[in-house]
């Protein structure tokens, strides 16, 4: 157990290929739902965020927690196809130039979901990434990806060769929206114990085959009572429940001025995606 919340720095790569289009909804309130959660612990916690389809959107770059804007249904319109590797490829390439350039010595966590097979990347292949993925576990890095449904789960277990990394979060939009209050609570469980965060998801969904020795589930890194009536309630929410949070996110006081970061958003042509990543 830590003194005081460990400095975290995450890096989310988000799906909104046309596939997610049925769960915008549950997105963007599982999203949201977490950044709140993150928000409410005290300590330095960094979030930079990616959206991707056949091409990158950075929403954040190592933005303060605090001044992270909530997502909503407006910027969160799932089309197009899936270049998964070369958008998780550029966010690692990206956020390691950040972490590089700033001297960040907290905690690093990438968490990725998706819920379709890739089909449109161009410039990181497996191997490649696979690489990137073990230099960054031993600086100490921790990767998570969620797959809804078995397609994709198998993506992010080809990614990572480590299956234990891997869950399929199941299919649906409750188990989208709970998919992210687990991430939540392992996020929580590892800012404030330093304990890895697949423990929790593997309290969650199961362990796989190859296990980590080191993501054994401790249950002081869950909010065990807290975790289980969310859960329950993203299980119970209907269509209108869920459609309301996301109607709320529009006019969330989390929702600083844009000017800056619908600029960044912008696909900038002179600036590429990692070197967006990277920041100032």
């Amino acid at each position: 157990m830590t003194d005081s919340p460990q400095a975290t720095l995450i890096g989310l790569v988000l799906d909104r290929s046309s596939s997610m289009a049925g769960y915008t909804n549950d997105t963007v309130a599982g999203v949201n739902a977490m950044l709140d959660d993150q928000r409410a612990l005290p300590g330095e916690c960094r979030l930079s965020l990616m959206l991707f389809n056949h091409a990158q959107q950075v929403r954040e770059v190592a933005t303060p927690i605090a001044d992270v804007a909530a997502l909503t249904d407006r910027v969160y319109a799932p089309n197009g196809n899936t270049a998964l590797l070369d958008s998780f490829g550029m966010m690692v390439d990206g956020l390691g130039a950040w972490v590089e350039r700033h001297g960040w010595a907290g905690l690093v966590k990438v968490v990725v979901f998706t819920d379709g097979e890739e089909n449109a990347s161009s410039q990181y292949d497996r191997d490649q990434l696979n690489r990137m993925i073990g230099e960054k576990r031993d600086a100490g890095w921790e990767f998570i990806f969620m797959g809804s449904g078995g397609a994709a789960w198998l993506e992010g277990r080809a990614m990572s060769n480590v299956a234990a990394t891997s869950y399929s979060v199941g299919v649906g939009g409750p188990a989208v929206m709970d998919s992210f209050a687990v991430a939540s609570d392992a996020l929580l469980g590892s800012r404030t114990t330093g304990v890895a965060m697949a423990g929790t998801f593997d309290a969650a969904y199961g362990k796989n085959d190859d296990d980590d020795p080191d993501a054994t589930p401790d249950p002081k890194s869950v909010l065990a009572a807290n975790q289980q009536a969310r859960r329950q309630g993203f299980a119970n929410a209907n269509a209108a429940d869920v459609q309301r949070l996301v109607n709320a996110y529009r006019t969330d006081s989390h929702n600083p001025p844009t000017t800056a970061r619908d600029r960044l958003a912008g696909d900038e042509p002179h600036r590429s995606t990692v070197d967006q990543l990277a920041g100032d």
